[in-house]
């Protein structure tokens, strides 16, 4: 639901401080499960063998200024695959 409030889409960029070696600058690529509708929760998408932690005041920025959106898209991006 924050997405919406924020005017947020898959693949904007956000930066997100507060989780210590988390922070940085993230893509939007998935929703929460609709149990969590309505409250200030987000999970960040890491290694499986990483345990889950838990943070409070956690700080959220869009990245509304689109030079810098593609900016860090095109760097987020998987390498292309090339042929031989």
């Amino acid at each position: 639901t924050f997405m919406k409030k924020l005017g947020l889409k898959f693949g904007d960029v956000i930066k997100i401080e507060g989780t210590g070696k988390w922070d940085g600058v993230w893509q939007i690529q998935d929703l929460m499960s609709s149990r969590f509708a309505g409250k200030k929760k987000i999970d960040l998408l890491v290694p499986s063998n990483i345990k889950t932690g838990y943070w409070k005041k956690v700080k959220l920025y869009c990245l509304k200024d689109k030079s810098k959106t593609n900016y860090y898209k095109n760097k987020m991006a998987p390498p292309a695959n090339k042929k031989k």
